[in-house]
């Protein structure tokens, strides 16, 4: 009878010592933070991301474009991200699509803080000068700034939403993501 309470007890104990790390100080519960102000442990230190969105790109906001039978195709150029280190792209495209069809999508290279929504014939879309690349499988170049490109089709009612656009990279065999929380409206008249 002893037995199982003994070693019901050690493991306890052991479970105990294996939740601190060498950092903590087990009578304060306190880590041990740098001279950055961040606290870091070897086990739990996260490198930073290999791709980050372009600070005009993020936040949640709504285009809306009027949209009339027979009106064609239409760009969005809006999403711009950077590579800090070299990535391959997994992904990159709406996040969810309502009455909407993706019929291409590339991104380029381009610095530019200018992006567009709007009718495929009207686009002198950014990035149109430049050379495309597939989103999928795509090479990311450290220090290159992208922007994606989708062009879109809106269905016969005229009516549409894109919610957002996600952007997935995988780097050194980590893989990680941004969102673009911008939402696209199709409709016959924007309010």
């Amino acid at each position: 009878m002893r037995t199982p309470i003994l070693t019901a007890t050690l493991a306890l104990a052991v479970l105990a010592l294996g939740a601190c790390s060498s950092d903590d100080d087990p009578a304060t519960g306190s880590t041990e933070v740098p001279a950055s102000g961040a606290a870091t442990t070897a086990s739990t230190a996260e490198a930073a991301p290999a791709v980050v969105a372009d600070p005009a790109t993020g936040g949640t906001t709504t285009y809306c474009t009027n949209v009339a039978r027979g009106s064609g195709d239409y760009v969005w150029t809006g999403t711009q991200f950077t590579a800090k280190s070299d990535a391959t792209l997994d992904h990159a495209g709406p996040a969810s699509l309502g009455g909407v069809r993706v019929v291409g999508s590339w991104i380029v290279e381009d610095e530019r803080d200018d992006g567009f929504f709007g009718r495929w014939d009207d686009a002198d879309a950014p990035g149109s000068d430049l050379e495309r690349v597939r989103t999928a499988g795509a090479s990311l170049r450290a220090g290159t700034t992208y922007r994606l490109v989708l062009r879109l089709r809106p269905s016969a009612t005229g009516s549409g939403q894109v919610g957002g656009f996600d952007v997935a990279w995988t780097a050194d065999d980590t893989q990680g993501s941004l969102t673009d929380d911008s939402v696209l409206q199709f409709a016959r008249h924007c309010g």
